[in-house]
């Protein structure tokens, strides 16, 4: 696990949960095309090559979203999925004027202001 990765996971509060959600020795490289369900393409890194390349964990996404989303305080955050969005701009997000995301819906109007999109 890279360091940057390790630091956010502490600062979450999720890092002592990762290895349940985690497993080690993944050496498994699959690539995806957008337009098919299958891997166009399939490799496992040589036993060989385990000597100099380690093989990184592999991660459950869905447990790992759930498990950041769930460190997040509900009363200041919104968290949505599903929600078809037609436009972003770039909006000032007081008291200390830094950027934000201002998410306009399909049908224009204003689906508020946002740190991270």
């Amino acid at each position: 696990m890279v360091l940057l990765t390790q630091a956010i996971l502490r600062r979450s509060g999720v890092y002592e949960r990762y290895w349940e959600m985690s497993r080690a020795d993944s050496n498994v490289m699959r690539i995806y095309s957008v337009a098919q369900r299958d891997p166009l393409f399939v490799m496992a890194l040589p036993r060989l090559l385990e000597r100099f390349i380690p093989p990184s964990p592999e991660t459950n996404r869905q447990l790992l979203r759930d498990a950041l989303l769930g460190s997040l305080p509900a009363e200041r955050c919104l968290v949505s999925f599903n929600t078809p969005i037609a436009t972003a701009r770039v909006a000032s997000s007081p008291p200390l004027d830094v950027a934000a995301a201002q998410l306009l819906g399909a049908d224009g109007a204003v689906l508020g202001k946002f740190d991270l999109v």
